[in-house]
């Protein structure tokens, strides 16, 4: 077993000191924990030499560690909570959730921090440009200020969302922001029961006013009549109008007409190629570009050497691209048993590679594919945008047609197709049968 040490080294009131390590065993299995040995009189000359008499598992609740003088042995801290040890019976409780005192450990870090005897916990958060010292102390909710909760639900909520929150609730004196991250009810790293969790609150009448959807199934809650329609708050706003904002990209986020999200920034997934090649009309469907790649049988590698290239990755852009013919939200059925879904499979499976070293270099005469321009070689039709083409980007922006929201659910449900797909791609099933199961799953 391999060891990396990690974090501040404490000692305890005993004697006994305390650290957090990186171990790894053989098989390649990582664990955080929180390691304490007894060292005696005379200075170990190596690590054999000293005896680790506790280790406990801290895999998730971070590798920050401060030394206590109150009721544990060692406080554990990460940017969302910070937790009491106990290392004799290996008991783990949080104490307080950053998010509840307005404190925004993403932006700054812990420098210090510690418990004095009557429970109160003095830390020191250091932030880009300052230092500021916060003394904590147990207040009973009957004697906190009488604000409007709001509710925020979350999954794994990100590091600017929680700034922006703990700005809000520290700077408004009417309303504070409770949020309620779903992540911390997954059973198991991976099994996403928090989103379960959600979904069968709101099913049952407990719904949050805000709803943080980064990584949640952003489709279903629209069509489900869920969310509420932003474009009055916006036409009411004193400050804000439609002006404001870019109306492509609302355009784009529309559902029936409604805008049901707002994000603080967004990508555009387009690509561009000589017009003498493609012609002078924008847009694509699945006929125009095979009829471009007939027409050019030596653009070997069309779609370059970047995403998407291989089989399943340029099914998944595919799919994402197209995921509202393919499912109606509104009844939550899917639709892959069609001739449209079969007729990109097949464009898939012969036009693009199953790995990316499946392209024949060397037939091609390349000899360094990494420092090779393919596009001005006639290997490559289509390339991403450039700093070139900035002069179109508006009308770009105003011809956006749809939005591609990212759910963490989408992970197992790209794997379920792709599983029936690869069985195709190597001829193990036809088409139909590829469909067929799709479907059926």
């Amino acid at each position: 077993m391999s060891s990396v040490l990690l974090g501040k080294i404490n000692r305890l009131s005993d004697g006994r000191i305390t650290y957090v390590s990186r171990n790894s065993d053989f098989g390649g299995i990582s664990t955080l924990a929180l390691q304490s040995i007894e060292v005696g009189d005379d200075k170990p000359e190596k690590e054999e030499d000293s005896t680790i008499i506790d280790q406990i598992i801290i895999e998730g609740f971070g590798q920050n560690v401060y030394r206590s003088s109150g009721s544990f042995d060692v406080f554990i801290g990460n940017d969302y909570s910070l937790y009491g040890l106990n290392i004799e019976n290996n008991d783990i409780i949080r104490l307080l959730n950053w998010f509840d005192i307005n404190i925004d450990v993403y932006n700054g870090g812990i420098e210090s921090l510690i418990m004095l005897s009557d429970e109160r916990i003095i830390c020191n958060v250091r932030y880009p440009t300052s230092t500021k010292l916060f003394v904590l102390k147990k207040t009973p909710i009957s004697e906190l200020s009488d604000k409007i909760i709001l509710t925020l639900a979350t999954y794994n909520m990100q590091g600017e969302m929680r700034s922006l929150v703990a700005n809000f609730n520290n700077e408004n004196q009417a309303y504070a922001i409770n949020v309620i991250d779903y992540r911390d009810y997954d059973i198991s790293n991976g099994d996403y029961s928090g989103i379960t969790r959600l979904n069968t609150e709101i099913i049952t009448g407990k719904i949050p006013d805000i709803i943080d959807l980064t990584y949640l199934p952003y489709n279903l809650y629209a069509a489900g009549g869920l969310l509420e329609d932003l474009y009055p708050f916006i036409d009411n706003d004193p400050e804000y109008s439609r002006n404001d904002f870019i109306e492509g990209v609302f355009k784009a986020a529309e559902v029936n007409g409604k805008l049901y999200q707002l994000f603080p920034a967004f990508g555009i997934r387009t690509m561009a190629g000589n017009p003498s090649v493609l012609g002078e009309e924008t847009g694509w469907n699945l006929d125009n570009i095979r009829a471009v790649l007939n027409a050019n049988p030596n653009a070997a590698v069309p779609f370059g050497r970047g995403y998407p290239v291989t089989k399943t990755e340029f099914l998944r852009y595919m799919i994402e691209h197209n995921i509202g013919d393919l499912i109606d939200w509104s009844t939550g059925t899917a639709n892959f048993q069609t001739d449209y879904f079969k007729d990109i499979l097949e464009f898939v499976n012969a036009n693009l590679p199953g790995e990316v070293d499946g392209f024949d270099w060397v037939g091609l005469g390349i000899a360094d594919p990494s420092h090779t321009d393919f596009f001005t070689k006639g290997l490559q039709i289509y390339k991403p945008i450039t700093q070139d083409d900035i002069d179109k980007l508006m009308d770009l922006f105003n011809s956006l047609r749809f939005t591609i929201n990212y759910s963490i659910l989408d992970e197992p449900f790209f794997n379920i197709i792709f599983e029936s797909a690869n069985d195709y791609f190597n001829g193990l099933i036809t088409v139909d049968d590829a469909a067929r199961i799709i479907q059926k799953v």
